[in-house]
């Protein structure tokens, strides 16, 4: 999703005070906007949509062969 975005997750983090170092996902160097949930939010939709397609004719074609 980072790349999908141009954006960059991850890196050092503190739990507790303490800095842990987490590697970063993505290689875009914009900082994170509010419409980028809204943008992931579509993303993730039309993935859904494309994958639920995808099943429903992988459906058709498997019942045309079983039957035919």
């Amino acid at each position: 999703m980072a790349g999908a975005l141009g954006i960059r997750l991850g890196g050092p983090i503190s739990y507790e005070g303490v800095v842990s170092e987490k590697p970063f996902i993505g290689e875009g160097e914009r900082e994170i906007e509010l419409a980028d949930g809204a943008m992931a939010d579509r993303i993730t939709g039309a993935a859904g949509g494309i994958g639920m397609i995808f099943c429903v004719m992988l459906s058709i074609l498997i019942h045309r062969i079983l039957i035919i």
